[in-house]
């Protein structure tokens, strides 16, 4: 007994020391959550999900992981090990040629010796390589299979790997079989050959050799989910939406060598394979298709449900049917952060799908020969799918490789569009079929774009790109003198820096912003012609936590964060309104490097907008004045400006204004998109020449007191003040030794003349003998007027010293001896003054004096 507890413990502690992690037991739970928002927030980001049937999930577990479950109040239910639960058998081969019928499973060592014989027997068509080690040191393999394999040929790059969950082991198996496949068929098999010319392969069996070999490298039997350290390593990678470590474990050695491998490489294409249940996941797995789907998304579900289909159509009834008949939306399914695909397929702007072969983790050694016949034709015609879609070089003009950028227009988002290999300017695009504009920009280069190129089913279409050095590069704002009036700004604002520019001394600087905060601007604005939009920026922040995301019309198209030099955006805007909005966002963490954004240079289309304008005559605002710009008019309001809408801005525009149709003045106006409000000075001089008259005869040496003047009126009643500005409101007054006086408010907008009517003192106004009564006189409100002894067509209107007629009150055939006529003053909205009752038929005029006080 002493002896063999001995054992144990030495055998414990050796167990201990291969893991290094005093928390080694994988947990496999069951617990209930119907708030599926739960599920994609608190769960998700505590356990590692496995699956999820109704409102029952299933996940693994390690302690950690469990006590952070349990201080969040969930119960769960601890289920047999997945790997305890494994079919029939699970016989091991433990020499190479035991694998020849493919249905048993490798030791660790025969894995190695299978994948050196590969490179062994083909040496022409393929080449082994370790990209790295996991916790316990085994080799983490990748061969690559083509027809030129030690030469980096202008072809596709395609990868497939598997069985990162080291329990899930149908795709380890079939990976290495396809392998097989491909370099023993590479003479006798027309597609075997195609894929191996046109492509350059990529294979990696076995993501997780720690987690399959678990119970050490000569079985499967204990193989587990988690990799030495206990973390799951498909939550390990950068997460576009989570940050750098979602999982909050370090980056795992298997996790790094991944991301290391793929920073190697131009990925067209890949897939990872999983078990546990029968689908075709694609991305994005950190988002629901409600928040968020891949530009790409018509093409992921059309491979996904090719794959699906294909996979029926070669196995059994009831194969590759779950969920969406076999396809699925990743954050549909649920949520996940830190997943591998879509770290390839953001980061790395690669297509990759997640397959999920097998019902059951760890299948039963003698049913793997019959999942590679369900699998081989998809296996195969996915990666015929690199083969599609639009490709080609982007060169400059003296045919030198560019580094550079393809862009779908009105169609990429969040790193979809693709970059070339700059050493050979090649790229490589897959998408759906149909017919798009594609756009090529490069640094320091003129962007280029091809319109209409058109995508075939099941073909390529080479397109090709030459772009022209750009020379002085212009753009319309770079902040060197103001903030365009245009920009708004939220969550602070956003203010010139010196701190920075990519041109010139001056940039936009996000403004400062604590935790768990964001701040943002923006810029709408009407695009005329389809355009260019670019600009410049610059992030320093707390890599994958603290985020720059940029949206067009409330659509996010990119976001980046950690340390980012001066780097352009371009895009072509159609016609239409847009928004763009400029956004940083921080966690509720830490803050790094200087924890902002800057934005610089920026270019638009050919734009219009809305602009105010604010006449000023004499440095005077004025109501009611009449602005036209261009062919555009509007009306100034009580505080003096006038407001147009949509104007085409960046040119000039002829400006006039007027008072009624009196112009006043005119000129140029440059208008700027930057700018909104504009300011139009004028000077508006006239001269004002007074007319004053008695019954028709010209008054000689009236006083005139207007413009702080006085003048005498000539032999022939006239006076001329020189140098009036324009008025609404100038008052005047006239007095005569012998006259009634005279005084108002003239209206200068022109060069004028004003007939004024003085009356002597001596002789009565009334020149109708009394025929003319108005009560009361003077007038605050209503009053009558009774005339006598005029008949036929008879008018009665009200003028004022000036001779205008300023309201009519009776206009008819008149009959009787009298008429009387009551008159409301309300409606006619008479000032305070003097003014005369003019009564007329055909051969008389009678007239008198009416007074109007105030009311």
């Amino acid at each position: 007994m002493i002896y063999k507890k001995i054992i144990f413990t030495i055998l414990s502690a050796i167990a201990i020391a291969i893991t290094g992690n005093s928390q080694d037991i994988e947990n496999y739970i069951r617990l209930i959550e119907p708030n599926r928002d739960k599920v994609n927030t608190t769960i998700t980001q505590t356990v590692s999900i496995d699956n999820i049937k109704g409102d029952t999930i299933y996940a693994y577990a390690n302690q950690k992981e469990l006590d952070a479950l349990i201080k969040l109040g969930y119960k769960f239910e601890k289920l047999p090990h997945p790997s305890t639960l494994a079919a029939k058998s699970l016989t091991m081969a433990t020499t190479v040629a035991e694998m020849a019928s493919w249905d048993r499973y490798p030791t660790y060592e025969v894995y190695r010796a299978m994948m050196k014989k590969f490179e062994t027997d083909y040496p022409n068509l393929c080449k082994l390589d370790s990209i790295g080690t996991t916790v316990q040191g085994r080799k983490l393999y990748v061969l690559k299979i083509s027809d030129n394999v030690g030469t980096e040929e202008a072809e596709p790059e395609v990868f497939y790997t598997s069985t990162m969950h080291g329990d899930e082991t149908t795709g380890y198996i079939l990976l290495l079989r396809l392998a097989d496949y491909l370099l023993s068929n590479y003479n006798t098999i027309p597609l075997a050959k195609e894929l191996v010319d046109n492509l350059q392969i990529y294979i990696n069996p076995n993501a997780n050799p720690d987690g399959t070999y678990y119970g050490g490298n000569f079985t499967v039997t204990s193989a587990r989910r988690y990799n030495a350290n206990s973390v799951d390593i498909n939550r390990n990678f950068p997460d576009l939406r989570a940050g750098n470590h979602p999982d909050n474990y370090q980056w795992q050695p298997e996790t790094q060598a991944m991301m290391d491998f793929a920073a190697q490489h131009h990925f067209v294409l890949s897939a990872n394979f999983h078990g546990g249940i029968e689908v075709v996941n694609y991305p994005w797995d950190t988002w629901t298709s409600s928040q968020q789907t891949h530009a790409d998304n018509d093409w992921f579900v059309s491979v996904s449900r090719a794959y699906a289909d294909s996979a029926q159509a070669n196995s059994p009834s009831g194969y590759m049917t779950g969920l969406n008949n076999g396809i699925t939306n990743g954050g549909d399914w649920y949520v996940v952060a830190g997943g591998r695909q879509d770290y390839m397929n953001f980061f790395h702007r690669c297509r990759e799908i997640t397959i999920e072969l097998s019902n059951t983790k760890l299948l039963a050694s003698e049913s793997l020969p019959a999942h590679w016949v369900y699998n081989r034709s998809a296996l195969l015609h996915l990666l015929q799918n690199a083969l599609y879609g639009f490709g080609g070089t982007v060169k400059n003009t003296s045919n030198q490789p560019l580094d550079a950028e393809i862009i779908v227009l009105n169609h990429d988002k969040l790193n979809s569009s693709v970059k070339t290999i700059p050493t050979t300017g090649n790229y490589y695009r897959l998408i759906e079929p149909g017919t798009y504009d594609v756009m090529a920009v490069a640094n320091g280069y003129k962007p280029k774009v091809i319109t209409d190129v058109v995508v075939n089913q099941n073909s390529f279409t080479e397109l090709n790109f030459t772009l022209e050095d750009a020379g002085t590069l212009v753009s319309d704002e770079s902040f060197e003198n103001a903030i365009p009036e245009r920009m708004s700004f939220y969550g602070g604002n956003w203010n010139r820096s010196s701190e920075t520019a990519n041109s010139g001394t001056y940039c936009l600087k996000s403004a400062s912003i604590g935790n768990s905060q964001s701040t943002a601007a923006s810029l709408t604005f009407n695009v005329l012609n389809k355009g260019e939009f670019s600009f410049y920026f610059k992030v320093s922040s707390e890599e994958s936590y603290d985020i720059f995301k940029l949206y067009i019309d409330n659509k996010l198209q990119n976001l980046w964060s950690g340390e980012i030099d001066w780097t352009r955006y371009v895009t072509i805007l159609e016609q239409g309104t847009h928004t763009i909005k400029w956004e940083y966002v921080k966690d509720d963490g830490t803050a790094s490097g200087s924890d902002c954004v800057y934005v610089d240079d920026i270019t638009l289309p050919d734009i219009s907008g809305n602009v105010t304008i604010t006449p000023t005559i004499n440095s005077s605002t004025f109501e009611n004045i009449k602005v036209v710009l261009g062919t555009n008019e509007a009306t100034t309001q009580s505080n003096g400006t006038a407001s147009f809408s949509n104007i085409p801005l960046d040119n000039n525009v002829e400006l006039k204004i007027y008072s009624e149709d009196n112009l006043l003045g005119s000129g140029q106006l440059e208008l700027k998109w930057q700018q909104v409000n504009y300011s139009a000075n004028f000077d508006a001089y006239f001269n004002a020449t007074f007319e004053v008259k008695s019954n028709e005869n010209s008054v000689q040496d009236a006083t005139i007191s207007f413009n702080n003047e006085q003048k005498q009126t000539d032999q022939n009643g006239m006076a001329t003040f020189t140098n009036v500005p324009f008025g609404l409101n100038h008052p005047y007054s006239i007095s005569k030794d012998g006259y009634n006086s005279a005084s108002g408010e003239l209206r200068v907008a022109s060069d004028s003349t004003f007939k004024i009517i003085i009356y002597p003192t001596s002789i009565p106004i009334n020149q109708g003998n009394n025929r003319i009564s108005i009560f009361p006189n003077p007038v605050e409100n209503s009053f009558s007027i009774t005339l006598n002894n005029l008949k036929g067509n008879v008018s009665i209107s009200l003028v004022d010293i000036t001779g205008k007629t300023v309201a009519s009150l009776f206009k008819g055939k008149v009959l009787e001896e009298s008429l009387e006529i009551k008159v409301h003053r309300e409606v006619m909205s008479i000032k305070p003054g003097i003014y005369l009752l003019v009564a007329k038929n055909e051969t008389q005029t009678l007239t008198s004096k009416i007074v109007f006080a105030k009311q």
